[in-house]
Formats: structure tokens, C-alpha cells, sequence
């Protein structure tokens, strides 16, 4: 049983910091954007 718990949380956990860095990434590609804005 707490086997399948852990693996439980762990799919959760990788699942959340996917999701995560996908938001980073979005917003480093929202931050260059304007970054060209402003140097242009």
C-alpha cells in the first residue's frame, strides 16, 4: 500500500512541476517579446 502511495505522489509531484515549468517558459518567451519591444 505505501508503495503505491509514494508512486502516487510522485506522478502528482512530477505532474505539478511540468506543468510549472511549462509557465516558466511561457513567461521567459512573454519577457523576451517585450524585451524586443523595447529595444526596438
Amino acid at each position: 500500500m505505501s508503495e503505491n502511495f509514494g508512486l502516487k505522489i510522485g506522478l502528482e509531484g512530477e505532474k505539478e512541476f511540468k506543468k510549472s515549468l511549462a509557465e516558466i517558459n511561457n513567461s521567459f518567451k512573454v519577457l523576451g517579446s517585450e524585451m524586443k519591444s523595447v529595444d526596438s
